[in-house]
């Protein structure tokens, strides 16, 4: 009978050290490479390593993600401003409130506390810009 080569590491504890010791030289190397293409080209590597993706999921900005940061360190929204000015970008927001309100519950898997995160920095960020739309106009 031909074994399969699995070795169950459980039962096996010199070969569950190797196999660690393997793993853990691999993701050195890995990661050396990973900051060797960051330092090289200015931006990181369009990958993550998995343990790095569950500490990004408790750290990461659901609400106002790095994504949305343009080159200039602004926020998308920022740059709406100056192009449609305040009340533009506060109907915008608002709008995008309704958004997430109207189908909140119906992601699969989605967060509702959130979601309604989301919908309330939206809707105060209308605010703010109305508030200084006004403000504007008054002087």
């Amino acid at each position: 009978m031909a074994r399969s080569g699995k070795v169950n590491l459980a039962t096996d504890p010199k070969k569950k050290d190797l196999v660690v010791r393997q793993i853990e030289q691999l993701k050195e190397q890995l990661e050396q490479k990973l900051k060797q293409f960051a330092n090289n080209n200015g931006q990181p590597y369009p990958l993550i390593l998995v343990e790095d993706v569950e500490n990004q999921k408790k750290e990461y900005d659901f609400v106002n993600p790095q994504h949305y940061v343009q080159n200039d360190g602004r926020q998308t929204w920022e740059h709406m401003v100056d192009k449609w000015g305040e009340e533009k970008t506060a109907l915008w927001c608002e709008m995008t409130a309704y958004k997430y309100q109207d189908r909140i519950g119906k992601k699969p898997g989605e967060d509702i506390e959130r979601e309604q995160n989301k919908i309330k920095w939206y809707e105060e960020k209308a605010d703010e810009l109305r508030a200084l739309a006004k403000k504007k106009k008054f002087w």
